[in-house]
């Protein structure tokens, strides 16, 4: 699981900013990937399916979406952060 940047080996070295700096680069080359798009399109679904959900139960709607952003979110980035490493990889190689 990556929890943050540094967790992902090919920035791990890098600086705060310039873990920062290389991501925000590169995190748009996942979307090359259809993979990355079936995540988003499931992490929009866990935000509408949690917003209902928490409406069936009686709670704030609000609190259900808020959850599904969570996991669905969680489960994007990982995703995206997967078919971003090989980019990453690359830049890696050609500045050493």
């Amino acid at each position: 699981m990556y929890w943050t940047l540094r967790s992902i080996p090919e920035l791990a070295d890098l600086t705060r900013s310039e873990r920062q700096l290389v991501w925000r680069h590169y995190c748009r080359y996942g979307f090359r990937h259809w993979q990355v798009w079936v995540a988003l399109i499931i992490c929009v679904l866990c935000i509408v399916f949690g917003g209902w959900f928490a409406h069936y139960l009686g709670i704030p709607g609000s609190l259900g979406a808020g959850m599904g952003a969570g996991i669905g979110g969680l489960f994007y980035r990982q995703i995206g952060i997967i078919y971003v490493r090989p980019y990453l990889r690359e830049a890696s190689d050609r500045h050493t």
